[in-house]
């Protein structure tokens, strides 16, 4: 069983979300040659304010921090 999990911040309505589901489901099927009963998988939503920022945020950051 091929399980796929995706996270995306809030706000994203009903039709993004189904279409984001659609496509995954399409493409792993595709690739991994597995039937639609075989895969099983859930779109989790988190609060903008639980957003870490991306790599190039922490490491500009962290530079400006160490010169001070």
């Amino acid at each position: 069983m091929s399980v796929i999990t995706v996270t995306l911040r809030d706000g994203r309505d009903a039709s993004v979300r189904r279409t984001v589901g659609e496509r995954l489901t399409e493409a792993v099927t595709k690739t991994v040659a597995a039937p639609l009963d075989h895969l099983t998988g859930g779109i989790r939503q988190t609060p903008t304010t639980h957003r870490m920022g991306d790599r190039r945020e922490r490491l500009t950051r962290a530079a400006k921090n160490a010169r001070t």
